[in-house]
C-alpha cells in the first residue's frame, strides 16, 4: 500500500490492484426458454426464495425460486387489467411485511387523467381487491413518473415531472402503500425552466428532487455544465427547503444527492477546476436535515474553495488515481452511494456521455469508474479507477451493476479484458467492446480501497451482455445474480460468485 501525504487533506490510501485471469464462476443458470418467460424485475430474497416478476407474451407472473438451485416453487399470475374501462401498464413492485405490492398505470384520455392503482399478492399466493392509490389531473398521455423505495424499504413515493399547465407533484405511502401525504412543488429557483435530474426518498419520508434552471444549452449525457444547479427538499410536514449551488459560483455537472448515509444528506458534483472550465474536480457536502445547509468545516481546498464545502481539486484526485485521469472529470456522473459498516462512505461515478457532433451518429459512451470513500467528517481516504470502455452502437445496454454485501462493495460489468489488464500498468482504456477479448468483468473492493479485478466468464466469440439494475443478493459471501442476455438463447438468470 502506497501512502499519499497531500495538503490539508489527511491521508490517502492508493491501495494495491489485483487482476485475476479468466475462471468459469457461474454457479447456476436458467436459461429463459426453459422457463417459459423472461426476467423482468427481481423482487426480494427471503427465506430461501427469491421472488421475480415474469413476463411470458403480454402475461406477467410472480414467481417464486428457490434461492440456491433456482428451482421454480411457485407462480402466481398478476397480469394487466382494466381500471375504468382503461388499460393498466405494469410499473414496479414494492415489497412490505405482508407480501409484495405492484403498481400500475392507467391513462383515461377523456378525463386527462392517470391512475395509480395496488394490486396487492401475499408470499403465499393470496391476493387483495385492486385499489386506486393515486391519481394526477390534466396531463397527456405521454407522462414519465419516477417510483422511489427508501432504503430501509419503510416508505414509498410517486414523483410527476412538469407537465404543460399541470404542477408537479410527490405523494409519499407508508410501506402498505396507505397515502401519508401529496403536495404539488413548482420552480425552486423561481425564474426559468426547471429540468429535473434525480429524484430520492429518505428513510424519514422525505423526498429530494435535483433539478438545473434550462437555459436550453444543457443536455443530459452531453458534455455540457450549469451553474444553476439546486436540491429541493420536501418534509413530511410538506415544508419545502432549497439548497442552490448557484451561489457557489462554480460551473457544476452531475450533481447527486443521497440520503441517509449521514445524519443529513450527501451531495457530490464535478466542478471546473481552471479558468477554461477543464479539468474537473470532486466537490463534496453534506447538507443538515434541519438546516438543508451544509454542516461539514473547511477540511481542504481546491482552487477555489469556500469555507462550507469539500473541493478535492483534479491534481489531488489525478495523483490518488495513479495519474491515469488526465483528461479529468468533465464527462462524469456519481450514481451510486453506499457505507462501510466503519461509517465511511464510498460514492460510485462513471464516465456517461453522448457524441452530439453536428452530423455525427449519436453515440453514448461509458467509460471508467472512479470509486471515492470519505470518512464522517467528509475527509478523502481512497480513490480508486477502474478502466473500462463502452458504447451503445455495439452494446445493448452499458454501465455495470453495483451491489453491497459483507462491506466490500461488487461491481459487475462488460468489457474487453486487456483493459482491467492494464490497470497496474496505467495504460487506461485502450480496447473497445466485443473483440475476441471480451468478458464480463468484476470488480471488488473493501473498506480499505483494496481492489480485485476478476475476469469472470469469456465471451469465447459468443455475443452476449450484462443487463444493468438487475442485481439480488444471497446469504452465501459475493454470490448474487443478474439477468445476462445472450444472442442465442435470450435472458438468462446467472449467479456468480467471487
Amino acid at each position: 500500500m502506497i501512502t499519499l501525504k497531500q495538503l490539508l487533506l489527511g491521508t490517502l490510501f492508493l491501495a494495491g490492484n489485483v487482476f485475476v485471469m479468466a475462471q468459469e464462476r457461474v454457479a447456476t443458470e436458467i436459461i429463459s426458454d426453459k422457463v417459459k418467460g423472461t426476467f423482468h424485475q427481481f423482487v426480494e430474497e427471503k427465506e430461501g426464495s427469491v421472488y421475480a416478476i415474469m413476463v411470458k407474451g403480454k402475461n406477467y407472473f410472480l414467481r417464486k425460486f428457490d434461492s440456491e438451485t433456482l428451482e421454480i416453487q411457485d407462480e402466481w399470475e398478476v397480469g394487466k387489467f382494466k381500471y375504468e374501462g382503461q388499460k393498466t401498464e405494469f410499473k414496479t413492485a414494492v415489497v412490505s411485511k405482508e407480501g409484495f405490492h405492484l403498481i400500475y398505470e392507467a391513462y383515461n384520455p377523456v378525463r386527462r387523467k392517470i391512475y395509480f392503482l395496488e394490486k396487492f399478492v401475499s408470499r403465499a399466493g393470496e391476493a387483495r381487491p385492486n385499489r386506486e392509490v393515486a391519481s394526477v389531473d390534466n396531463i397527456t398521455e405521454n407522462y414519465k413518473v419516477k417510483f422511489l423505495v427508501s432504503e430501509d424499504k419503510s416508505r414509498f413515493s410517486i414523483v410527476t415531472p412538469p407537465g404543460k399547465n399541470v404542477a408537479p407533484k410527490a405523494f409519499v405511502f407508508d410501506d402498505q402503500l396507505n397515502l401519508q401525504w401529496e403536495q404539488s412543488y413548482g420552480n425552486p429557483f423561481k425564474d426559468g425552466n426547471f429540468t429535473i435530474t434525480q429524484t430520492e426518498l429518505s428513510n424519514d419520508g422525505d423526498v429530494l428532487v435535483v433539478g438545473y434552471r434550462d437555459d436550453g444549452r444543457f443536455k443530459e449525457y452531453e458534455i455540457k455544465t450549469s451553474t444553476k444547479y439546486g436540491v429541493l427538499r420536501i418534509d413530511k410536514e410538506k415544508n419545502m427547503m432549497v439548497y442552490d449551488l448557484s451561489h457557489l459560483n462554480k460551473t457544476f455537472h452531475g450533481l447527486s444527492v443521497k440520503p441517509d448515509l449521514t445524519e443529513g444528506f450527501v451531495l457530490t458534483g464535478f466542478y471546473a477546476d481552471d479558468e477554461d472550465g477543464y479539468p474537473y474536480g470532486l466537490y463534496y457536502s453534506q447538507l443538515s436535515k434541519n438546516t438543508f445547509k451544509p454542516t461539514i468545516e473547511r477540511l481542504q481546498s481546491g482552487k477555489s474553495a469556500n469555507s462550507n464545502d469539500l473541493d478535492q481539486s483534479f491534481d489531488i484526485l489525478h495523483a490518488a488515481m495513479g495519474g491515469r485521469m488526465k483528461e479529468g472529470f468533465a464527462s462524469f456522473r456519481c450514481k451510486d452511494f453506499t457505507k462501510f459498516e466503519n461509517g465511511n462512505i464510498a460514492v460510485v461515478a462513471e464516465r456517461d456521455y453522448v457524441n452530439s457532433l453536428p452530423g455525427a451518429y449519436r453515440n453514448r459512451f461509458v467509460g471508467e469508474i472512479v470509486v471515492f470513500s470519505f470518512n464522517p467528517k467528509g475527509q478523502l481516504l481512497w480513490v480508486k479507477s477502474i478502466p473500462k470502455k463502452q458504447t451503445d452502437n455495439n452494446m445493448g445496454t452499458v454501465s455495470y451493476v453495483f451491489h453491497m454485501e459483507n462491506n466490500e462493495v461488487f461491481l459487475l460489468y462488460n468489457d474487453d479484458v486487456r483493459n482491467a489488464q492494464s490497470i497496474n500498468e496505467g495504460m487506461g482504456n485502450q480496447y473497445s467492446n466485443f473483440g475476441r477479448k471480451f468478458g464480463l468483468i468484476g470488480a471488488k473492493i473493501d473498506a480499505d480501497g483494496n481492489m480485485t479485478l476478476e475476469s469472470i466468464q469469456n465471451s469465447d466469440g459468443k455475443y452476449f451482455y450484462v443487463k444493468t439494475a438487475s442485481a439480488y443478493s444471497s446469504a452465501s459471501q459475493g454470490l448474487f445474480a443478474v439477468r445476462v442476455k445472450y444472442a442465442v438463447d435470450g435472458v438468462r438468470l446467472s449467479r456468480f460468485k467471487f
